[in-house]
């Protein structure tokens, strides 16, 4: 009666917790809180069948931390507290994350921990939100300008020491203006989107595709001045044939500028030059790519 009733009081301590906790034993779970109890639908510890040695725990992951059979505590102990993050799956089958603190019970005993879990799912969400909010445009989902002058200010950098290929094409669509008069800026905005995946779908993967404003977008390639041009010229004409056959957005094509990067001292110079280009299409007669 006395070993049931410390029992319940250690229980009632561990529901103290607002976070989930669990006890371990040799690695088994002995005892948990309710927030745990909840997570994965049970109402007594011993309904966690399959799942009593800690490690059985964790789902796996290729981005997240997975402790090796056996050796929980000692590895979550080496961490830094950033990396100490597993990944569960609830009731439902859905992952969330955790971070994870242990908690030795008794020095004199080093396999009795408390293992402390807290869900940062939500957290992980929104920081991912803001990261991809800092490099991607929110319209087309492409690159923007701030991330791209970044990148191409490190990958100008590597070609300088590594004497490799770069070159710089600038792009926008010919008389946007009266496609927004015309259609309104919901058309404006669908164009914009359709032009974004067509010329990500046709450049190399390697190859960087930003929005750098308005209509005007970017691309670094890695590729002499000749093979940059096949590839302006290429867009070029797909954009032309392609906006013809849609029928959810008006005809439209666009002007190209391009520049390799071997031969110009800085990124000012080169965006200088190839917007430059750019207009210059636009001077004679626009749909043709100057170089």
């Amino acid at each position: 009666e006395l070993k049931e009733k410390k029992s319940m009081e250690y229980k009632a301590i561990l529901d103290m917790y607002e976070n989930m906790v669990i006890v371990i034993n040799d690695c088994k779970v002995v005892n948990s809180n309710n927030q745990f109890l909840k997570f994965f639908g049970i109402n007594e510890i011993n309904e966690l069948k399959g799942k009593l040695e800690v490690d059985k725990l964790f789902a796996e992951s290729t981005e997240l931390y997975h402790p090796t059979k056996g050796k929980l505590i000692d590895e979550v102990n080496k961490l830094n507290e950033k990396k100490r993050e597993v990944v569960m799956l609830d009731s439902n089958g859905k992952d969330h994350i955790f971070s994870i603190y242990t908690h030795q019970i008794n020095p004199d005993k080093k396999t009795n921990y408390i293992i402390e879990l807290i869900n940062i799912s939500n957290h992980k969400k929104e920081k991912k939100d803001l990261e991809e909010k800092a490099l991607f445009d929110q319209l087309t989902h492409l690159y923007n300008r701030h991330y791209f002058e970044d990148i191409i200010e490190e990958k100008f950098n590597d070609m300088k020491k590594m004497n490799t290929q770069l070159s710089l094409i600038m792009f926008d669509i010919d008389h946007f203006k009266l496609i927004n008069d015309n259609y309104g800026h919901q058309i404006g905005d669908d164009s914009l989107v359709f032009l974004s995946k067509l010329c990500k779908a046709n450049i190399r993967e390697e190859d960087i595709l930003c929005r750098w404003g308005g209509e005007e977008f970017m691309i670094v390639t890695f590729n002499s001045l000749e093979q940059t041009i096949k590839i302006a010229d290429h867009l070029r004409l797909m954009i032309d044939n392609e906006t013809q056959r849609d029928e959810k957005i008006p005809h439209f094509s666009c002007s190209f500028g391009a520049v390799s990067l071997t031969q110009i001292e800085t990124i000012k110079d080169a965006i200088e030059e190839v917007d430059k280009l750019l207009y210059k299409s636009k001077d004679n007669g626009r749909n043709i790519v100057s170089y």
